[in-house]
């Protein structure tokens, strides 16, 4: 898809997995077959990327709704440069977190351009915190204007007041909820 539109700047996601895998005659009953299904889309919109055509997609916003990022999320950071977006916003999706745990600034001084941030969990499902990877996110710049992190009952969202003054200078926005 996208090597047709190399010009693309900002992409936007949005799946209905059940639909999807109804499609695709697969039961949308376990894990397995949403994170294949999400593999699968991931694969089917980064297929020139993936196969090492073209260097990364120059993307500067990616909106993702309703993946499950588990194991999607390595060809999503194969396919899109996640240490240039500007915007990224990841929206009910499953295990948000493993995609933020591999961003990472680049260069010397490292830099990181992203400047809007929105993590929206699932509210039924709750997600552990095995690490402290939206802390470690928010620790490694600074910049962040609108900062949206909303995920009840998920503790693997909520980050720590200190790793959010990282960015009090800039941020206009502001909004958590994951109590």
């Amino acid at each position: 898809m996208l090597q047709h539109t190399p010009s693309v700047r900002h992409l936007e996601i949005r799946v209905s997995l059940e639909q999807y895998t109804k499609r695709t005659h697969w039961r949308y009953h376990s894990a397995v077959d949403r994170a294949k299904a999400s593999d699968d889309i991931v694969d089917r919109i980064f297929k020139n990327a993936l196969a090492g055509v073209d260097t990364r997609s120059p993307l500067r916003s990616l909106q993702v709704y309703e993946l499950d990022l588990s194991t999607a999320q390595v060809n999503l950071r194969k396919a899109v440069d996640t240490s240039r977006l500007q915007s990224l916003g990841l929206q009910k999706c499953w295990h948000a977190i493993d995609l933020l745990r591999g961003i990472r600034p680049t260069g010397l001084p490292l830099r990181m351009s992203m400047h809007s941030l929105s993590v929206i969990g699932r509210m039924y499902d709750k997600e552990e915190r095995i690490d402290n990877a939206i802390d470690d996110l928010l620790l490694s710049f600074c910049g962040l204007e609108p900062l949206v992190i909303a995920g009840p009952s998920q503790e693997a969202h909520r980050p720590a007041l200190t790793s959010i003054a990282n960015h009090v200078a800039t941020l206009r926005h502001l909004y958590l909820d994951c109590v």
